[in-house]
């Protein structure tokens, strides 16, 4: 009787893993579908890391650039299993930052754990309508260059 329970023990156990383990699974890949699904351009995520795998090895600015060359201008990517769109095209830059800034609403937050932050979030939360202003002219200056 005692090998039966064992035995109903290690099969409730196993089946309770494997499942806790496709809800993991499951979770941290559910929206790796979403650049697809809006047919742009975009780096192949890896489970529940998405595309910041490669930020152990090298740094941030390395890789955009290495994506920037074999993806284009603008590519999709997933920092963990959160989509983030990387635009490197002035005209497209200037669209977004100038004409449609106010109608985007998922703009990357800062938190206030990061208080050396505070100041600059203060300052770009009080001037949207400065920083608006001027961005076109930055962004004027960066298409003259190209």
């Amino acid at each position: 009787m005692i090998g039966f329970e064992v035995f109903v023990g290690f099969i409730s156990t196993t089946f309770v893993t494997a499942f806790t383990s496709f809800l993991l699974y499951w979770y941290s890949t559910r929206n790796f579908d979403f650049w697809k699904k809006r047919g742009v351009v975009y780096a192949k995520p890896i489970p529940f890391f998405g595309n910041t795998l490669e930020l152990l090895w090298k740094p941030l600015n390395e890789i955009e650039l290495e994506r920037y060359f074999r993806l284009g201008r603008i590519y999709g990517h997933f920092e963990g299993n959160r989509p983030v769109l990387s635009v490197a095209d002035p005209k497209v830059l200037r669209e977004i930052l100038v004409k449609e800034f106010p109608s985007i609403s998922s703009r990357r937050v800062f938190y206030k754990e990061f208080r050396f932050l505070e100041k600059e979030r203060s300052c770009i939360c009080k001037t949207n309508s400065l920083l608006r202003k001027h961005i076109g002219t930055i962004v004027e200056g960066v298409h003259n260059l190209f």
